[in-house]
């Protein structure tokens, strides 16, 4: 019996030292509670950089003191009419109205898209400099003025000649001279801005293949076909896009330069696209761009910025129409509402969730949904960034998030993981995404974003107490 009795003694000292070490972990232990913000699409206008609807504005270079600069949005493409120089380099007083006018956007942080042209009334083979050397020599003068202000320039399109320098009618044409003029454009344009060809064809020339970028050669930047882009002013004006395209098959064209049928020039933008900017003027109503079959192609060739004045016959039409696809956030919108919110890139949140790992000492991971609704990718860089503010204050955490947003490609889902802050705390947590030189906010589609472009993902709480939860 007394052994017995010791026995239970010895059994019931060692469950209460079991409980007690039990009660101790189960007090320290961490438990994590993750509370999801609803998130809801905005159908609201976003003023993110690099994309939307364009206003045009035309300078008539001469060397006048003052000129008269009124920028009208965030966007604008600005025509440098150099017609007045034909035999010879522009002038000094000339180059000084140029940087005048570009210092002028650059303090408004207006971003450019540039064009530089002699000719503006559909003359250009009457409108062509002397000599081809003096287009040179105009795109070397150029140089110093665009490296001065290159967080202004955004895209310079062209190579000076033809009507309205859209690379048709001049005698500087042929494919020894396109190479020649875009080989000298890409030393005078800034490493970090675009240029921009009328044509795929033309863009197939200059990179020397049939073949569009990847995303390995794009976001490297160290490669004429890698900065190259596209303009097109002849968006749907008829099956061609207006000279855009041709009649040659990809399967029995011959050289770099022939243009293919609408169907594979609309295949080869839809994969180049993807790395390098598209966009232009929409012309010509016709039932092509009727506002249903005008989204399709506007989404195929991932076009981020188009003109606001022209052609308004189209626009108006768009207007008059009225969403009614698959979009809940912006069915009952009219159409060109609906074209302007897409341009470009339009990033939303979908949803964030946390899962943990651990006993005693638990670890969190969060992982963020971000779907592109926009027609095209963003194509400058951002930083992206998970931030724990404590509840409590103090200093919030901040986690950059191992993501491009280059790569967040339109219609397509991606996922940021960030791992939560260590120790016990309740955190809100947000997502925010910068870009441009001077950290600009990148917005999201997301309703109650914040004012620095912040939103909300949630509420990540850390305590003790957690061993029995």
């Amino acid at each position: 019996m007394r052994r017995a009795a010791k026995g239970a003694l010895i059994l019931l000292a060692a469950l209460i030292v079991c409980g007690g070490i039990l009660v101790f972990l189960g007090k320290t232990a961490e438990r994590v509670d993750w509370q999801a913000a609803a998130q809801r699409e905005s159908s609201a206008a976003l003023d993110n950089a690099d994309c939307g609807f364009y206003h045009m504005r035309g300078y008539w270079i001469d060397g006048s003191q003052e000129t008269e600069v009124q920028p009208q949005g965030r966007l604008e493409l600005v025509q440098i009419n150099l017609g007045g120089f034909l035999s010879g380099p522009v002038s000094e007083a000339g180059l000084a109205q140029i940087d005048a006018i570009l210092a002028a956007y650059e303090a408004q942080g207006t971003r450019l898209i540039l064009r530089f042209l002699y000719d503006w009334d559909g003359k250009g083979m009457e409108r062509d400099p002397a000599s081809l050397q003096v287009v040179l020599d105009h795109m070397e003068q150029m140089r110093p003025l665009l490296a001065a202000h290159g967080s202004a320039v955004y895209i310079v399109q062209g190579v000076f000649v033809g009507s309205w320098a859209e690379m048709h009618s001049s005698r500087y044409l042929s494919e020894e001279n396109v190479r020649t003029l875009l080989a000298q454009m890409e030393r005078t344009v800034p490493s970090g801005a675009f240029l921009a060809v009328r044509t795929p064809s033309y863009w197939r020339l200059a990179a020397g293949r049939r073949e569009p970028l990847d995303a390995e050669e794009a976001f490297a930047r160290e490669t004429l076909a890698s900065r190259l882009s596209l303009f097109n002013d002849g968006i749907l004006g008829n099956w061609l896009d207006c000279g855009t395209y041709g009649e040659t098959p990809r399967a029995a064209s011959s050289s770099l330069s022939d243009r293919w049928p609408r169907e594979e020039e609309l295949a080869f933008q839809q994969a180049l696209n993807l790395y390098v900017p598209n966009g232009g003027e929409v012309v010509l109503d016709n039932p092509l761009n009727d506002f249903p079959q005008a989204v399709e192609a506007l989404r195929c060739m991932h076009v981020s910025y188009l003109n606001a004045e022209h052609d308004l016959n189209v626009l108006c039409k768009w207007e008059q129409a009225v969403y009614e696809g698959e979009e809940e956030a912006y069915r009952g919108m009219d159409g060109l509402s609906y074209v302007d919110r897409h341009l470009g890139y339009r990033f939303v949140v979908r949803g964030a969730q946390v899962k943990t790992e651990g006993w005693l000492r638990k670890t969190a991971a969060l992982t963020v949904e971000v779907e592109n609704v926009g027609f095209a990718p963003r194509y400058t860089p951002g930083r992206v960034e998970i931030v724990f503010r404590p509840e409590e204050g103090g200093e919030p955490v901040v986690t950059e998030a191992e993501t491009d947003v280059r790569g967040w490609k339109p219609g397509e889902t991606v996922r940021i993981s960030a791992e939560a802050p260590e120790g016990i705390g309740r955190y809100e947590v947000f997502l925010r995404a910068v870009g441009g030189q001077n950290g600009e906010p990148i917005l999201f589609a997301n309703e109650g974003t914040h004012a620095d472009g912040a939103v909300s993902l949630g509420v990540l709480t850390k305590e003790k107490g957690g061993l029995f939860s």
